[in-house]
C-alpha cells in the first residue's frame, strides 16, 4: 500500500474534479493502453503489457468509483486480473491550494505458481510503488499549473 500527502496550488473543487473523472486521471498515468467509461460509475483500465524476469503481465480490470462530491473519492476493483483500491481525501489550505491525502493498494494476479509468486512479488511491489510515486509527481505538476 502506498500513502502520500501532496500539496497543490489547485482549489479543492479542481482536485476533486480531477480525481473523480477517470478520463482526466488517465492523462497523468503512464503505461495506460486505454480507459473505457462504463455504466454505473465504473471504468475499465487496460495497461500496456510488461515483461519482467520472463513474466508477461497486462493489467485488465474494472474499477468502481465513488465520491462524496467534495472531499473524498474512493475506488475498488470489481473485476479483472488486478486488485486495486484506494482513496483520495482533499482539504482546503489557508491562503489557497489543497492538501491531497492519497492511498492506493495494487496487487496484480500474476500468471505464475505460488512459489514463484513469493519470489517475484517483492519485485512487482517495488515497481508498482515506483509507478505510483511517479503518477503522484505528474498529478502534482498537473494540479499546480
Amino acid at each position: 500500500m502506498e500513502e502520500q500527502v501532496l500539496t497543490v496550488k489547485a482549489s479543492p473543487e479542481r482536485v476533486y474534479a480531477f480525481f473523480s473523472r477517470p478520463e482526466q486521471l488517465s492523462q497523468a498515468m503512464a503505461s495506460i493502453e486505454h480507459c473505457e467509461l462504463l455504466p454505473g460509475g465504473k471504468v475499465r483500465w487496460v495497461l500496456e503489457e510488461k515483461v519482467d524476469q520472463g513474466i508477461r503481465f497486462r493489467g485488465d480490470y474494472i474499477v468502481a468509483y465513488d465520491g462524496d462530491g467534495a472531499e473524498h473519492v474512493s475506488w475498488r476493483s470489481v473485476e479483472g486480473n488486478m486488485r486495486n483500491d484506494g482513496d483520495v481525501w482533499i482539504k482546503s489550505l489557508p491562503g489557497g491550494g489543497s492538501e491531497v491525502r492519497y492511498r492506493e493498494s495494487v496487487e496484480p494476479e500474476l500468471p505464475i505458481t505460488p512459489l514463484m509468486a513469493r519470489l517475484i512479488k517483492p519485485l512487482v511491489a517495488r515497481e508498482l510503488r515506483r509507478e505510483i510515486i511517479q503518477f503522484l509527481e505528474r498529478v502534482r505538476d498537473h494540479l499546480s499549473n
